[in-house]
């Protein structure tokens, strides 16, 4: 989301470089107005980092290089993964998805710890 319009729809940037309401796209879901203390307000390179998302009902496991380290400004520092339509995303530890992030320099990787 880029900008709100004058009557106060979002509005994004659609594939011909024009501003357009965000609800006219099918990926649309809502604006989500969060926190001062969970914005991001700093970034940092993935630095070769990935995720490694739990396998899919047929068994797949699917790998993908972080883009980036958000900081939040409550110093929170989060996982930022691409979309495969390039939208950036904080990577929730917390969802059943993620198995794991880790660099694939390290010997051992420790999986995500289990919810208690």
């Amino acid at each position: 989301m880029l900008a709100f319009n004058d009557e106060g729809f979002a509005l994004v940037l659609a594939e011909q470089g024009q501003l357009v309401r965000a609800t006219s796209l099918d990926s649309f879901l809502g604006v989500l107005q969060l926190g001062a203390d969970q914005r991001i307000v700093a970034i940092a390179p993935g630095g070769g980092w990935r995720v490694e998302y739990a396998p899919s009902a047929e068994g797949a496991v699917r790998s993908a290089p972080l883009v980036g380290w958000g900081v939040r400004g409550d110093g929170q520092v989060v996982p930022l993964d691409v979309e495969n339509t390039g939208e950036v995303l904080v990577t929730e530890l917390s969802s059943d998805a993620v198995a794991r992030i880790y660099h694939p320099d390290e010997q051992t990787t420790a999986a995500k710890p289990a919810a208690t």
